[in-house]
């Protein structure tokens, strides 16, 4: 099995070119956490598991990359969790306390999330997702 890198990530997600170090480093670092935590036993082939893994790291790397264009979570745009009008106020349940599980990092916050969620879920028929 060959160890995922950067170029394997910009590869499937163009997005993520960058000739920034750091940024490399980081990504290189979420493939390794996608490695580790994404075994082989649910998958049917090891080009779909890799996909997976990709999308993971690249879930990573979105929300790290949201996470750095920001100088605080108040500056933050996210859901609406509740409003206002008058005396009214209506509050809604949170996203995050909505997740599918603890440990899914937050997968359905970003497109890529949502394509390692579908992938490990073994919905594999969505045509572009998987070759």
């Amino acid at each position: 099995m060959a160890t995922l890198t950067d170029t394997d990530l910009v590869a499937s997600y163009p997005e993520f070119t960058t000739t920034d170090a750091d940024t490399l480093t980081r990504i290189n670092t979420f493939l390794q956490v996608a490695e580790d935590t994404i075994g082989t036993a649910a998958f049917a082939s090891s080009a779909i598991r890799d996909r997976c893994r990709l999308a993971v790291a690249a879930h990573l790397t979105s929300s790290a990359n949201a996470d750095n264009c920001s100088s605080g979570s108040a500056n933050r745009a996210g859901p609406v969790t509740s409003r206002t009008r008058g005396s009214r106020s209506v509050t809604y349940a949170s996203p995050k306390a909505a997740s599918s599980s603890a440990g899914d990092f937050d997968l359905t916050s970003t497109r890529y999330g949502q394509i390692a969620l579908m992938l490990l879920s073994g919905r594999r028929h969505i045509r572009g997702i998987v070759s």
